[in-house]
């Protein structure tokens, strides 16, 4: 990225559904792919019921599939920092309020 020294930035997506979103190479829409997407973190908005956020793509100590619910809080903001690759399958993003949930990926060099 000119003008930039470092890791480039994450790019950040406000997630205003309650369904799942996929993301490609970092990016939310597409049919995803494995391990082409690093998951730096998820912001959860303070709410009145808890906020839920179920991630797929990454895998279990055995190898196989596995989902992670994270819960924000009612009283304040929650930040996840993670710097996850989805190394299973395509990073599949589901919150449980719309528009409380900011999830920050970048594309990764080891995807097809």
């Amino acid at each position: 990225m000119p003008g930039f020294s470092g890791a480039p930035p994450g790019v950040p997506t406000i997630l205003s559904v309650t369904t799942a979103v996929t993301f490609t190479k970092g990016l939310p829409g597409g049919s995803g792919g494995i391990s082409d997407t690093i998951l730096n973190g998820i912001k959860i908005a303070q709410n009145g019921a808890a906020v839920t956020v179920t991630l797929t793509g990454f895998r279990k100590e055995d190898g196989t599939a596995a989902s992670i619910v994270f819960t924000g809080s009612t009283t304040t903001d929650t930040w996840v920092p993670l710097g996850w690759l989805n190394t299973v399958g395509p990073l599949t993003v589901t919150a449980s309020v719309a528009s409380k949930v900011v999830v920050e990926t970048i594309a990764a060099a080891l995807g097809p």
